[in-house]
């Protein structure tokens, strides 16, 4: 699993999307998160990973219940849509470049 908790109390921590994202979804480990973040939102959505509370005292029983419960096939699934969608935007960035210079 990959950490990637850095809490939610400021706009530069509940909005980032850190590079330990693109080394989840590349290397295939599973992400912690933290709630109401814009990372918790795409681990949500993709099914990479869990979000976590640290000063939550249920956090071992959740981090515990996702890891009993993990489906490979599921999370897999959404890592390569994610790389997916990250790989199309990159080609669509450079062509944009490329157009503009041309």
């Amino acid at each position: 699993m990959i950490h990637s908790i850095y809490g939610n109390e400021e706009l530069a921590t509940s909005a980032l999307l850190p590079n330990r994202l693109y080394d989840a979804v590349i290397f295939k480990k599973p992400l912690l998160a933290s709630p109401h973040t814009y990372l918790a939102q795409v681990v949500e959505t993709y099914n990479l990973g869990v979000i976590l509370n640290p000063e939550d005292p249920n956090f071992m029983p959740i981090l515990n219940k996702y890891v009993n419960s993990f489906n490979e096939q599921k999370f897999l699934s959404g890592s390569n849509e994610f790389l997916g969608l990250v790989n199309s935007q990159q080609k669509l960035f450079l062509d944009k470049i490329r157009e503009f210079f041309l």
